[in-house]
């Protein structure tokens, strides 16, 4: 079948080519189901339209070969919360949903939410899953740079745990990193910790199992994170009486 009849002159056949090709570019243009799409054109369609491959590697495939700028692909819906999500994938046969992999990148990417008004970032969630196995390299190992281990050791009280030569143990926690005891004289310690210790409770204890003893302690006069501990030997088998200082291991407790 003809398309064209050479009707009179060349000018009316150019006439006639470009009124179809007018025709074909319209139908295209107003995205009618069925029509072709436009490569580097935006394509309005009527309903879904699908794409379905039969390969055994990806059934489409968008990237950019320009360098240092553009993206691959972008996407946006207008969807409420109660309809369908804007991206929905589903693997139907038990594999991997998804893949996000980055070369050279210091940030793997990000997850921005606006809040709804009235709302502020922290009354809005990244995401949630109904999933609660591990997730490796995602489970927090540390909270604003602490270990579980040590925001438990955080909440415990410090203690100073001291031999009579003025030695800390290795059960002793909170105190200063070095040279946190020092023993001044006999029977008299000093006790330096890591934090103010000025508006908290202390108590001190004197340890020795072979006689009985009794210790004070009291804030260091210009100092907020230092105590001074004073043991003796005590007067009788109780540790009551007057007695002089001694050199005894004790322990200082401090509860804040």
């Amino acid at each position: 079948m003809k398309l064209l009849r050479r009707v009179g002159t060349r000018s009316t056949l150019v006439i006639a080519a470009a009124t179809i090709l007018a025709i074909g570019i319209t139908s295209i243009a107003t995205g009618a189901a069925g029509s072709f799409v436009r490569i580097g054109k935006r394509n309005a369609a009527p309903g879904t339209t699908a794409i379905v491959g039969s390969t055994t590697g990806f059934a489409t495939r968008q990237s950019n070969n320009t360098n240092n700028d553009g993206g691959a692909a972008s996407y946006g819906c207008r969807a409420d919360v109660s309809h369908e999500a804007c991206l929905f994938v589903l693997n139907h046969n038990g594999g991997q949903v998804f893949q996000f992999s980055s070369n050279g990148g210091v940030n793997g990417g990000r997850i921005l939410v606006s809040p709804p008004s009235g709302k502020t970032a922290k009354d809005v969630s990244p995401f949630t899953t109904n999933a609660t196995g591990v997730a490796t390299g995602l489970n927090a190992d540390q909270v604003d740079g602490q270990s579980a281990s040590d925001i438990i050791t955080a909440t415990k009280p410090p203690i100073a745990v001291v031999d009579a030569n003025g030695v800390a143990s290795s059960n002793s926690r909170g105190l200063a990193q070095s040279n946190a005891v020092q023993h001044t004289t006999t029977g008299t310690y000093t006790v330096q910790f890591a934090t103010d210790v000025s508006k908290c409770a202390y108590s001190a204890t004197e340890t020795t199992t072979t006689d009985g003893g009794a210790a004070t302690a009291a804030l260091v006069t210009g100092k907020t994170d230092t105590l001074q501990v004073v043991t003796r030997a005590g007067g009788g088998t109780d540790g009551t009486g007057p007695t002089a200082p001694a050199d005894r291991p004790f322990n200082l407790v401090v509860n804040c």
